[in-house]
């Protein structure tokens, strides 16, 4: 009846903490869903404000073409306007000189002869002032409708760029905070190895791919395959065990990631996951009895007496508190 009531407890226990996890669970999907909407957003806008560009940029090409066309018309009516002024001048800013003494057949001779120059100059166009005023009008304005447009494009240009700046800045501080944990971490089973994280790009670090440079105490490898399974599995628990460093998550539920390691390998992880525990709680599946030694409570299943299944828990910690 005691081992019924513990497991009973136990088991109350263990739904407790599974509807806690599930709960925390939900909570992590929504935040991760609203950081990935967060991103969504960010690229959107960046898509959008370079759409926004290319359309003032194709403004801007069609206004120029205006302006050259308008400038070609003010060109051509003020060419005009000096062609018109200067035949007056030269035709009548003259004054006067009345020859009363002219016979009557002269006076007809000097008539036909400034009708013909009057013909010469052609027709008069009385609204070629209000047509010049009107083109400069329409030239000023597309000259600030595109001094506009100017302001515009810089202004995105310098949004994009600002924002690119901070991306790359934050990729930067991230990248060299994981460089140095990644290795400290690579030191644990290593002490006289190397592991390094290398920008192949650092013109362009956000579109840079990223190389890992090892060595551990007599290596000095080349190429990920030249690993063995265990120095491949240490390798992603260094960068694996950096990022929740980094980026603490609530709890990590991992299966069966000692299962290349080897007892003294096994022990390094479970001091550090110990060590990490602290802050972060960790549920793992291992059949590895020394990574196991590290945990505080141990859930087995197995088959009682009867063929059913039965749940079994061990707290180490009362029961080495216990002894």
């Amino acid at each position: 009846k005691i081992l019924e009531e513990n497991l009973r407890k136990d088991l109350e226990r263990l739904i407790k903490e599974k509807y806690y996890l599930e709960k925390k669970e939900v909570q992590e999907k929504e935040q991760e869903e609203r950081l990935r909407e967060e991103i969504n957003k960010r690229e959107r806008d960046i898509k959008l404000l370079k759409e926004e560009e290319k359309i003032l940029k194709e403004k801007c090409q069609k206004l120029r073409e205006e302006i050259i066309v308008e400038e070609t018309i003010l060109k051509q009516l003020k060419k005009r306007k000096d062609e018109v002024e200067k035949e007056y001048l030269e035709k009548f800013d003259k004054k006067p000189s009345l020859k009363i003494d002219l016979p009557e057949g002269k006076l007809k001779l000097r008539e036909k002869e400034i009708l013909r120059e009057m013909e010469e100059i052609g027709p008069i166009n009385f609204l070629a002032k209000e047509k010049l005023l009107e083109e400069e009008r329409k030239y000023k304005e597309l000259s600030n409708e595109l001094e506009d447009i100017y302001g515009s494009i810089s202004s995105l240009r310098k949004i994009i760029k600002d924002t690119r700046r901070e991306a790359e800045r934050r990729f930067l501080d991230t990248y060299e905070k994981l460089r140095d944990i990644s290795n400290k971490n690579w030191k644990l089973f290593f002490p006289h190895g190397e592991f390094d994280l290398i920008l192949t790009n650092l013109e362009d670090p956000l579109n840079s791919e990223v190389s890992i440079k090892i060595t551990s105490d007599k290596k000095n490898y080349k190429s990920l395959l030249m690993l063995s399974g265990g120095e491949k599995s240490i390798s992603a628990l260094s960068l694996l065990l950096a990022g929740i460093e980094m980026a603490p998550v609530n709890f990590c539920f991992w299966d069966e990631i000692d299962s290349a390691l080897d007892n003294h390998n096994a022990e390094i992880l479970g001091r550090k996951i110990k060590d990490l525990s602290k802050k972060i709680q960790f549920i793992l599946i291992s059949h590895n009895p020394t990574l196991m030694s590290f945990s505080e409570v141990l859930y087995g299943i197995t088959i009682n007496e009867k063929g059913s299944s039965q749940i079994i828990v061990y707290n180490l910690e009362k029961e080495v508190s216990l002894k």
